[in-house]
């Protein structure tokens, strides 16, 4: 306990060699000398016999069983939770890298010319969106009878439209 007042009485303690060496350890690891290390030890301990509530450490035992079953079923709880996301975030990442590699293609294709240009199909897929929230590629390929590879790949190229990975569902941006 730090204390203005001066220091004049002592009290002598002996120690076994290993007892000494392991203090002198101790208090070198915790940046003191070893005269600081026992004394703050023992008002540690004079600490913990006034204030005992603040240094009871719960036994797991003491811990209601209903409690620890609660805890471990929040804990796989969370863990499902993350096995989830990080599918969903590998999902995500799958469809971006392929979206790409399709944006470019579709532009390689479109400057040999070996593809048609798909804008009146894009306005129609557009004039559907606005009147929905979402729409499935099915959805899309019934109401505006094209092949689901080219509706696909309008969705893909163009960037007014967006898919939905939680739902699976095209929206407008």
């Amino acid at each position: 306990m730090p204390n203005k007042e001066l220091r004049t009485k002592q009290i002598h303690i002996t120690f076994t060699e290993s007892e000494k060496e392991k203090i002198e350890q101790f208090a070198k690891a915790s940046n003191e000398t070893t005269r600081e290390f026992i004394r703050n030890a023992v008002f540690e301990k004079i600490r913990m016999i006034i204030f005992p509530e603040q240094f009871k450490q719960t036994n797991i035992e003491q811990i209601d069983p209903k409690t620890l079953e609660e805890i471990k079923r929040n804990m796989e709880k969370s863990l499902e939770l993350q096995k989830q996301m990080n599918n969903r975030l590998n999902i995500a990442e799958n469809i971006e890298s392929i979206t790409k590699a399709i944006k470019d293609q579709y532009s390689k294709l479109k400057k040999k010319s070996l593809i048609s240009d798909f804008s009146k199909e894009s306005i129609l897929i557009i004039d559907l969106l606005k009147g929905r929230k979402s729409l499935t590629l099915e959805q899309i390929s019934k109401m505006i009878n094209l092949d689901i590879d080219e509706i696909l790949l309008i969705l893909n190229v163009d960037n007014r439209f967006k898919l939905n990975i939680t739902t699976g569902r095209y929206e407008l941006r």
